[in-house]
């Protein structure tokens, strides 16, 4: 049990680090894929007039647009049978919008409660039925925050087209 809260605090501070180290050199771009100024599968900036930019500015709703390349792209991969692109394009709007906070928030609750318990029903116990499960809970945590980092920041100084 020790190696695996071990294990885990390892991987908690090798996250952490590199998320701190990655909000140095990269800006959130989340917003304004949200807002639709920005496709939200390649960071390419879609141009539109002034006021569309305003009026989906000043919205509530989200409204997430592809560009005219990864629409193109998605719908031959869709006709061609393929679903990889498709489906990637569902984690990437998912990583973008609001609902990734709160499934993160859940994660985390998650996480630290497996781990409580596991830590209690250890010591009272004697047990470790919760180990894999608060070790599971944390890899799974940290990937999809990971993953969202790396989605959601973009490099500064880059252009937005890759």
């Amino acid at each position: 049990m020790i190696i695996l809260i071990i294990i885990q605090t390892l991987f908690i501070v090798f996250s952490f680090y590199y998320t701190m180290r990655r909000l140095k050199k990269c800006e959130p771009i989340s917003w304004r894929v949200r807002k639709g100024s920005i496709c939200y599968s390649c960071n390419a900036s879609l141009c539109d007039s002034e006021a569309d930019e305003y009026s989906r500015i000043f919205s509530d709703a989200e409204d997430f647009r592809l560009c005219t390349r990864c629409s193109r792209d998605e719908r031959l991969s869709a006709a061609l049978g393929g679903r990889r692109i498709i489906y990637l394009n569902r984690l990437k709007r998912i990583c973008h919008s609001e609902k990734s906070h709160r499934i993160n928030i859940y994660f985390a609750v998650f996480m630290f409660l497996s781990i409580f318990a596991s830590l209690v029903l250890n010591h009272f116990f004697h047990t470790d039925i919760f180990n894999l499960l608060s070790f599971t809970g944390n890899i799974i945590y940290w990937s999809f925050f990971l993953y969202r980092s790396k989605i959601t920041l973009l490099e500064k100084g880059e252009d937005g087209s890759k």
